[in-house]
């Protein structure tokens, strides 16, 4: 019987101790790793992540093959080691700098497009705290709207002014 015919036998804890394991696994090899390079290599926290990534991932798809008796279906076997390979190119990205440019960009451009979004929907602005904290949007009677070119006045460097009276 060709095996995409065959459910899996792993039970949600099985796929949950499973992951857990993976997990661990990938924790202790990513750190074993860095006894590996030299002390501050630049090289070693992208390699030691995309290791220990694929490392994990594998030992986790693995143990679900011993619970679901695929050790025999090449097809199980290609999963594993595509979700190992994904799993380490999602690291080494992150480690090769997009932590970075995470850290530093990401929230200007979330506030963006908030910004943007809350235009488009007519809103004049994005929400602030203290439209949360008291139950809504702030009374718009009298709002000033500054967007564009020139040195910022808003507080929060985020190129809006609002004034409600």
């Amino acid at each position: 019987m060709p095996t995409e015919y065959i459910t899996p036998n792993s039970t949600f804890w099985q796929q949950f101790l499973a992951t857990a394991t993976g997990i661990l696994v990938l924790l202790l090899v990513r750190a074993s790793c860095y006894a590996f390079f030299a002390e501050g290599a630049p090289i070693a926290g992208p390699v030691c992540a995309a290791v220990g990534a694929f490392v994990g991932t594998f030992v986790a798809k693995f143990i679900l093959m011993v619970i679901d008796h695929k050790l025999g279906d090449p097809k199980a076997w290609g999963e594993a080691f595509a979700y190992g390979v994904l799993a380490a190119a999602g690291a080494l990205a992150w480690e090769s700098g997009l932590n970075a440019w995470a850290k530093t960009q990401a929230r200007p451009l979330s506030e963006d497009l908030r910004c943007h979004q809350g235009l488009v929907e007519g809103r004049g602005r994005f929400p602030s705290e203290h439209d949360e904290l008291h139950g809504g949007q702030a009374d718009r009677t009298g709002q000033e709207q500054r967007m564009g070119s020139g040195p910022d006045p808003s507080p929060d460097g985020a190129g809006i002014v609002l004034r409600v009276r």
